[in-house]
């Protein structure tokens, strides 16, 4: 998968001589500026996709190379997240299958993405005086362990969600 600032998604498929690109989504909510900035697999033909200015997207690509948007997440949903102008990063995906954002205003959690009643936790970086600190999450990475590793400007951050201990 390869995306382009430029408002376009393109799949390579070098195994099947297969490419594909799409210039934005067939759905009724008709993405007018497409700038997919990162994306990540969920299974099934189902990928999780995070776009500059327009929130998050699931999406299922379908046999013919369809694909059909699944779930949208936008701002209105993000309001009170600091998910400013729903700029994503990054995207990943955990164990328990939360997704991870990488935001200009630090990491966010989504909990149960797919359901209805998903819920958004901002991640925040405790330094040893006890303040929090404001930080751009340019990529996260959740590793095997249930670690998630966020890249900031201030270097790497290490998070252990299951001890709610975050180590600058």
């Amino acid at each position: 998968w390869i995306c382009s600032w430029e408002g376009s998604l393109t799949l390579v498929n070098l195994d099947e001589r297969i490419q594909a690109s799409w210039q934005g989504l067939n759905d009724a909510t008709s993405f007018k500026e497409f700038s997919p900035f990162s994306i990540r697999e969920a299974g099934n033909n189902k990928y999780w996709l995070g776009l500059w200015g327009k929130g998050i997207v699931e999406f299922q690509l379908k046999q013919d190379l369809q694909i059909a948007p699944l779930v949208h997440i936008n701002e209105e949903m993000m309001k009170g997240t600091t998910a400013i102008e729903n700029i994503v990063y990054d995207i990943d995906m955990d164990a328990d299958n939360n997704l991870w954002i990488g935001t200009p205003y630090g990491a966010l959690k989504i909990k149960n993405p797919e359901s209805p009643n998903f819920t958004i936790e901002r991640q925040t970086n405790r330094v040893p005086d006890g303040s929090n600190t404001q930080y751009e999450a340019f990529s996260v990475l959740c590793d095997r362990a249930g670690l998630v590793w966020i890249g900031t400007m201030a270097g790497v951050s290490l998070l252990d969600p299951y001890a709610a201990v975050f180590d600058p």
